[in-house]
């Protein structure tokens, strides 16, 4: 999809798995199937950057025997995991992200080295999935899709486990899960009236949750400070409530700021990582390395030993936080709540939580940013020299007087770009 980029990067060290990991054979195929998608594209509302971080549907009945079909419409893995694993166990040891352990240093904007934790975003086996040739679950070892590193394809599963409650996941994106409930051979399974309903029923339910989150972040906030500037708060990201649909905006996406004022980016969706960068894509979400003994080398034009990356860290920014004309380059690198990190087994230093941007001496202008993993995911802040006068049409403004600063918080519906 569009939205997310980091496919791209993923696919070309994707051949470093390659016949590494065969769990999982292929089966034969049986007739009858029942479909799970992964996120709802035709759901977002129009002219919104949005995705599902969910199962259509979550829960599903299905005797042994039965073939499950998973469409993936979105950057996603379809992991099930064997009886008595819980979604929250396979994250921690095999989700988004790992510590880059061999390398003890700091990123430019002071984090530490993490990257994508390549193998377990790759299939559980090469050889299965097809409709022809399903992959086999027994309910005794995982079955993954892995992260489509293309166009998807339908990932199909033959399920021979014993009756019981299996869980399903998402290991790109924590809380992102489902539940399987095996049923002796000849019980009746969830009907397609009864799993139509169950998707119309959660996707009302996740639009829901979604508008409330743009109500709660799209609007102005500010913090007048001591010394005459301004602090402006813009939303980096957010999500419903439950994490399952993520708005891939920077909210509000157009501010208007004197020279000399500062922006805080505050990242608030619990499962997507971010990054602020201007004036635009530098391609530099992921960087690929070889490993060169104990030492990190960047990849050259031969690649690592004529092969793919052995390694790709996640952007850790160029720490330029100071921007005065609108080509300069800041960087903020990952950025996201803490839980982004706790539940992908990091430690809190792996992300920045806020990105602070100042325009202390900048110049007049439009200025353009992006999130460099999401596609489409931009903003602008155009500074003025003169004063902004803060009553403008339709805007509120609520004062918080404490002891050393005034806060003014302004709601606001969004601005168009």
């Amino acid at each position: 999809m569009s939205r997310v980029r980091w496919r791209v990067a993923v696919a070309g060290a994707s051949i470093f798995m390659l016949g590494q990991v065969l769990l999982a054979g292929p089966v034969g195929a049986v007739s009858g199937s029942v479909t799970i998608t992964a996120d709802m594209p035709s759901a977002v509302p129009a002219g919104r950057n949005w995705s599902f971080n969910d199962f259509f549907p979550r829960t599903v009945r299905v005797p042994t025997g039965t073939d499950i079909k998973f469409i993936n419409q979105g950057f996603h893995t379809f992991t099930l995991l064997p009886a008595g694993v819980t979604a929250t166990q396979d994250q921690h040891g095999n989700g988004l992200a790992v510590n880059d352990t061999d390398d003890s240093g700091l990123n430019v904007n002071g984090t530490t080295h993490s990257e994508l934790n390549l193998p377990a975003l790759g299939p559980t086996s090469f050889t299965c999935g097809s409709p022809a040739a399903p992959c086999g679950f027994d309910g005794s070892a995982v079955v993954s899709s892995g992260a489509p590193f293309g166009p998807p394809a339908p990932f199909v599963v033959h399920v021979s486990a014993a009756p019981g409650s299996y869980v399903f996941h998402c290991r790109v994106h924590a809380g992102m899960s489902g539940r399987l409930d095996v049923l002796p051979a000849n019980a009746t399974g969830s009907t397609a009236s009864q799993l139509d309903k169950q998707v119309a029923r959660q996707v009302k339910h996740d639009l829901k949750g979604a508008w409330a989150a743009d109500r709660r972040a799209n609007h102005d906030a500010l913090i007048l400070n001591e010394d005459g500037t301004r602090t402006w708060h813009v939303t980096a990201g957010t999500s419903s409530a439950d994490g399952r649909v993520a708005l891939l905006e920077f909210l509000p996406k157009a501010i208007d700021i004197q020279h000399g004022d500062s922006v805080v980016f505050r990242p608030r969706s619990p499962n997507e990582p971010h990054t602020v960068t201007f004036p635009g894509d530098l391609g530099t979400e992921f960087a690929p390395f070889c490993e060169v003994g104990a030492t990190d080398v960047p990849l050259g034009p031969t690649g690592c030993n004529f092969g793919p990356p052995d390694e790709l860290e996640l952007d850790g920014g160029n720490g330029v936080w100071q921007v005065t004309t609108p080509t300069t380059v800041s960087d903020s690198g990952i950025i996201g709540p803490p839980r982004l990190a706790s539940d992908n087994g990091l430690p809190s230093t792996a992300i920045l939580n806020t990105w602070t941007v100042s325009f202390a001496g900048a110049e007049a202008g439009r200025y353009t940013y992006v999130c460099q993993i999401h596609g489409g995911m931009a903003g602008t802040i155009t500074v003025h020299c003169r004063a902004i006068s803060l009553r403008r049409p339709g805007l509120r403004i609520r004062a918080d007087v404490s002891a050393s600063k005034r806060r003014f918080q302004t709601s606001t519906a969004a601005r168009a770009a």
